[in-house]
């Protein structure tokens, strides 16, 4: 234990680059930052928003665990996003310094942490407020897990790969997708033995901790996940699929291209410069750490560890069964959902350019790496601070629209305070798009750009928060059995699209609001389908 003591001590360096970080983390969202303080003090209420079963929906049965036991389940903006990026930039510190134990000499090496703790993958998880601290927080969970498979092989082999099978299981508990940075980062791990050793027997030695406790975290997830299922405490959703063994080794070629394809794939807030350069850098670590090799046997091992490197990246991806044709295949693809790479691809750059700048001679690669790194991190703040600028400005928008809906419900003859309605929201509108210019070659976007911050189905947490006293039940369709005439006069003829007086129907059950052309359609659909079994 004194030897974990001793890996887990700050030295003043690494105190100092953590800090670094987390300042240059805290810049680049301070228009978010800005805006809990002195601008709309209700964007997220102070709230006890995240009891520990609220994640059992998807499976996730320790999504709101550290919430609870750090913060009481307080949804708090301010704090929970400050002590997420703690958490974040001191996980990426140790991970460095302890686990890969790359040492910070240069000016070039100073710089590495601080641009990966702000790369825009963290972007789309500020956009759950509710689950911020939980997402950031895997990230040193999932360090304690690696850092105790990785003691586990030098002393106390049982106690350290049961604390990092714990670790891991608590970890994709909470977020699956997490393990991406535990397979990315044993990956680099295993490539960095290989290198330093070329002891192939050594290195698989080396590897036995991790792969055991993935495969007894992951099994006991799929435990969980049926007897979550069996008592209905979870549904069977397009991230909870799994392949069979047959289908992931079929999927392996698939994965290793759509991997190389995400590299250079334009998103939201990933400018085209920003793709290339750090695709570049990608590369450059895959072909100088295969040229330096010593025999064909050699070449073969460390070509092998590259594309199995590669394929780490989307490994979350490779376990999940991706139906075509369907909401999220479409609009926002599992392969390259951000969130997912936020756990995989900033350590394999992190990886890169530490790996770039401490194995070849500074003359060649320094003052490139340097430059590389300058240029990121002022495209990073560019980034993230339109990010922030785009989901400060797209919030209000959209809150003044809703406020908008709330009076005009208010007004209506029919609407009794202090009573609970059914609140139906036929569609979404989100405003955010109009406060960003998009890039060339753009693609996806879901939750960074395209989906409104009050979905159709939860409308309740919105308007129950906004409004002066809670009159939404719940969001929830039209039951055919409370279908009057007036309400069939509205949903057959009268129906209009928002802003028309007629968006908006009113009696004492239901708060109908029709925002658009989509939604519009799709209540007269529903009413429709509810009109063949009337009397």
């Amino acid at each position: 234990m004194s030897y974990l003591k001793k890996s887990l001590t700050l030295t003043k360096t690494e105190i100092k680059i953590w800090l670094f970080s987390f300042a240059l983390l805290v810049i680049c969202f301070l228009p978010l930052i800005f805006n809990f303080i002195w601008g709309n003090h209700d964007w997220i209420p102070l709230k006890n928003g995240g009891f520990l079963t609220a994640g059992l929906i998807e499976g996730r049965f320790s999504q709101y665990l550290f919430l609870y036991l750090f913060l009481d389940s307080h949804i708090l903006p301010i704090l929970n996003t400050i002590l997420g990026f703690l958490i974040y930039t001191l996980s990426l510190t140790l991970l460095s310094t302890r686990f890969f134990e790359f040492s910070i000499k240069s000016g070039a090496t100073i710089f590495i942490i601080p641009l990966i703790a702000t790369l825009p993958y963290i972007n789309e998880i500020t956009y759950f407020q509710f689950i911020i601290f939980s997402q950031l927080i895997w990230t040193f969970t999932i360090f304690c897990s690696l850092m105790f498979a990785k003691l586990s092989f030098h002393t106390n082999h049982i106690i350290y790969t049961i604390l990092a099978t714990l670790f891991l299981f608590l970890s994709i508990g909470g977020y699956p997708a997490s393990a991406n940075l535990f397979v990315t980062s044993f990956a680099l791990y295993l490539a960095q033995n290989y290198h330093q050793t070329s002891n192939l027997k050594n290195t698989i030695q080396k590897s036995l901790p991790f792969i055991l406790s993935l495969i007894i975290s992951f099994s006991a997830l799929y435990v969980v996940y049926i007897y979550l299922q069996e008592h209905n405490r979870m549904l069977k959703m397009y991230n909870t699929a799994t392949n069979t063994p047959w289908e992931l080794l079929l999927k392996l070629p698939k994965t290793l291209l759509i991997s190389i394809k995400s590299m250079l794939t334009v998103q939201p807030f990933f400018s085209p410069l920003f793709k290339l350069l750090t695709t570049i850098i990608f590369f450059a670590f895959i072909f100088l750490y295969n040229i330096r090799h010593t025999s064909y046997k050699d070449l073969s091992i460390r070509l092998f560890l590259s594309i199995s490197l590669i394929i780490t990246l989307k490994f979350s991806a490779l376990l999940v069964k991706e139906t075509a044709n369907t909401y999220f295949s479409d609009n926002d693809p599992i392969s390259f959902m951000i969130r997912a790479d936020f756990y995989s691809i900033p350590v394999f750059l992190l990886f890169s350019l530490f790996f770039i700048q401490t194995n070849f001679p500074q003359k060649i690669t320094g003052n490139l790496v340097f430059i590389s790194i300058i240029i990121l991190i002022f495209s990073n703040l560019n980034s993230n601070l339109s990010y922030s600028k785009t989901q400060t400005l797209g919030f209000k928008a959209e809150a003044n629209l809703q406020e908008r809906i709330l009076s005009r419900i208010e007004n209506s003859p029919l609407f009794t305070p202090k009573n609970f309605y059914n609140l139906v929201l036929a569609d979404e509108i989100s405003l955010r798009h109009r406060y960003y210019r998009q890039s060339l070659f753009e693609q996806y976007g879901l939750y960074t750009l395209q989906t409104p911050f009050t979905r159709y189905w939860l409308p309740h947490e919105h308007y129950n928060f906004y409004a002066p006293y809670p009159f939404v039940k719940s969001g929830s369709s039209i039951n055919q059995n409370d279908i009057t005439p007036n309400m069939i006069s509205f949903l057959s003829t009268d129906i209009k699209t928002w802003p028309s007086p007629n968006s908006i129907y009113v009696n004492h059950q239901y708060a109908i609001i029709a925002q658009s052309n989509k939604g519009k359609k799709m209540l007269q659909e529903q009413f429709k389908l509810l009109q063949r079994d009337l009397p």
